[in-house]
């Protein structure tokens, strides 16, 4: 859910998560509504074509068998991750999102898994027990939480419902110093972020690229990579068209960059482990 947007400055915000996500997945219950709204349809599949080639690359550095593990997936919008995951046929899947629309739809398409509206940066209902899980995967959520204190707070949910040696697999948008800040989005820095997962007894597994020419190269400090990526977005943004075509000429060669790097310029992923607090 990366937007181009004007940035604003400083931690606070008047933004609310739950008004704006219900706002725009009323009118948008699309990829396009979950992803990037300034490009198209088109070119939004695109990219969570790539989003599902970058989910099969980190399963296959998690141990266990997915269809043993009890699962929830935070933030699940449209569904995409929740239908990558019933694919795997786990033996509990419950899906979370901080919207009506989401859960009312959610619930609707997948009958067998549970589906409920949290806010995962506050109070969790107690039907929600501690250790009860095996993986959470919380991607392109965390930062659309563009305040410290429930950030923080969501990273001890995640601490509290996950049993010792179960994983955390999330993406973020982090970079190496200072903040990037705009209404709803936030980039944190990657110094703070594997301070928290430490602090909240997780151990940092891996960290995968998850786009590198697709995505806006937050972390780059190369202009000719942010030049390069504002060339793609203004022409995938034309139309339905031009994004079906410039998406599909860049897939295989982010899908082949995926692979090729162990970091990337722009959103990664996170499997972390959790263990016990010392």
């Amino acid at each position: 859910m990366n937007d181009q947007e004007p940035s604003d400055d400083g931690e606070k915000s008047a933004f609310k998560a739950g008004d704006y996500w219900e706002s725009r997945l009323s009118q948008h219950y699309t990829l396009q509504g979950v992803g990037d709204i300034g490009l198209p349809l088109s070119y939004n599949n695109w990219l969570y074509r790539v989003r599902a080639s970058a989910f099969r690359h980190v399963l296959k550095h998690l141990q266990g068998n997915p269809g043993d593990w009890s699962i929830m997936d935070v933030g699940s919008g449209t569904g995409f991750y929740i239908e990558q995951w019933t694919q795997r046929r786990p033996r509990m899947l419950a899906g979370a999102d901080i919207t009506a629309t989401a859960v009312r739809n959610l619930s609707g398409r997948f009958p067998n898994a549970v589906f409920m509206q949290i806010d995962i940066g506050s109070d969790l209902p107690e039907t929600l027990q501690p250790g009860s899980l095996d993986v959470i995967t919380a991607y392109d959520v965390l930062f659309h939480i563009v305040e410290k204190e429930p950030y923080a707070r969501a990273m001890r949910n995640f601490s509290d419902l996950i049993r010792p040696g179960g994983y955390l697999i999330f993406s973020d948008n982090l970079v190496d110093d200072g903040r990037n800040h705009d209404t709803h989005q936030i980039s944190r820095t990657e110094g703070d972020v594997r301070d928290l997962l430490r602090r909240n007894g997780f151990s940092i597994e891996k960290v995968v690229p998850m786009f590198v020419f697709m995505n806006d190269p937050v972390r780059s400090r190369s202009r000719i990579m942010r030049a390069l990526f504002n060339r793609i977005y203004r022409l995938a943004a034309r139309s339905e068209t031009w994004g079906q075509v410039v998406g599909a000429a860049l897939y295989p060669i982010e899908v082949a960059a995926l692979r090729l790097l162990s970091r990337g310029p722009s959103t990664e992923r996170w499997p972390d482990k959790s263990g016990q607090l010392s």
